[in-house]
């Protein structure tokens, strides 16, 4: 398979996804916590040496969440970000070539 490495849509789009799919799965409290947030991503070596799992070709993604200070807190929980990472995984299309390898929260 041959990647793109270019998301098709925006970093907004992308958390709109995100809210959207934690509704659907009833995280209403996670989905409060997001209230104001952005995303960005970035991209590094290729996705299987970063942890030693992944597509061989594909690039490692971090996903880094800009939240409420106040926020950070709940938001911090190993259960939590595994659902962002995972989330945040199935909604890039695989052809793009990111693996979503971790969420990592910062302060607004």
């Amino acid at each position: 398979m041959s990647f793109t490495y270019d998301l098709p849509f925006s970093n907004e789009k992308l958390l709109d996804g995100i809210i959207f799919t934690l509704k659907r799965k009833k995280e209403i409290e996670v989905v409060q916590l997001l209230r104001g947030a952005s995303l960005s991503i970035e991209t590094g070596g290729y996705s299987y040496y970063d942890g030693g799992w992944g597509r061989p070709d594909a690039k490692a993604t971090s996903i880094y969440l800009y939240v409420n200070p106040v926020n950070i807190e709940g938001l911090d929980t190993k259960e939590n970000k595994e659902l962002l990472r995972s989330i945040s995984d199935t909604l890039i299309p695989a052809e793009v070539g990111y693996d979503v390898k971790r969420v990592i929260l910062r302060s607004i």
